[in-house]
């Protein structure tokens, strides 16, 4: 309910922008507290295309929490839990949007039990216990695995197949491990389907943002850029460290427009009518016409 009173009110007004000389509507979404990616992805594109079919829209999660308190949006000088804001950015000319993440596929395992967000098992085995010693082949210590968890989950990802690119696996940070060992991640993965452990290196996700940003600007065909919308997954920063600050000034660098960004928990982007999806570690780059 509040994701459909927050977009149809901007929805309402293509029409009256239309006949402005707007022709194009791109959705910018911001939610403060955590919702089901993959689900809020589906909702979103269901609403839009009630209005008209293919609309884009990208967006993000601010929090890791169902309810948060430590994050909140504000709105008329009214603060807001548990909502979502919806922007409609009207334009004479499209968008151009570019997008990654650059994780690199290390080994994959079949997720042979999982129930909803979690996985219990891969192969048979403890989902964690397979995840540390794959770590651990690799020569990290198990204390310090035990440690710095955040960092490592942070660090070795998981990726889930996507339909829609199949060599372009969906990434999903691991929320939390239970009890009986399984791996809680930020949206849901298919019984019995391939899980790979993915690995963030520096080199390959910085690579990605001169890709998008190639793209990005490559969409606007002949009008001049304007300036740029960035959102970057929390989890980047988690995995690179002091070095985030070099993805940073590679996307400044880069661009060479103004541009505003922040970090996400989840991204989610619908850059084609046929495309859409929701991630945790990726980058989006949607840059304005003038």
């Amino acid at each position: 309910k509040a994701l459909e009173e927050a977009v149809i009110p901007v929805v309402d007004q293509l029409h009256t922008r239309k006949a402005e000389g707007f022709n194009y509507l791109t959705i910018f979404l911001l939610l403060d507290s955590y919702v089901n990616g993959d689900i809020l992805v589906d909702d979103v594109a269901k609403i839009l295309d009630q209005a008209e079919e293919g609309l884009k829209f990208f967006g993000g999660i601010l929090d890791s929490s169902e309810i948060s308190r430590e994050t909140a949006l504000v709105y008329n000088n009214e603060v807001i839990h548990g909502g979502v804001i919806c922007i409609g950015i009207y334009s004479k000319t499209p968008l151009g949007m570019g997008y990654g993440h650059g994780l690199y596929p290390l080994v994959p395992k079949r997720a042979t039990k999982v129930s909803g967000n979690i996985i219990y098992q891969f192969d048979g085995r403890p989902a964690f216990e397979v995840w540390k010693e794959y770590l651990m082949k690799k020569g990290v210590d198990e204390r310090e695995i035990s440690e710095n968890l955040g960092h490592y989950l942070g660090k070795y990802q998981f990726g889930i197949p996507d339909p829609a690119v199949p060599k372009y696996p969906k990434v999903r940070l691991a929320m939390s491990v239970t009890r009986e060992g399984g791996i809680r991640l930020a949206g849901d993965i298919p019984e019995n389907s391939t899980v790979w452990l993915m690995e963030a290196r520096k080199e390959r996700m910085i690579e990605t943002v001169g890709r998008a940003v190639f793209n990005a600007i490559e969409e606007l065909e002949e009008t001049p850029p304007f300036g740029a919308i960035v959102l970057e997954g929390f989890p980047r920063l988690l995995s690179l460290g002091k070095d985030f600050n070099d993805e940073i000034e590679a996307v400044q660098r880069k661009l060479g427009i103004p541009l505003i960004g922040f970090n996400t928990y989840g991204e989610i982007l619908r850059p084609k009518p046929t495309q859409k999806w929701f991630h945790n570690s990726s980058l989006i780059i949607s840059v304005l016409p003038e």
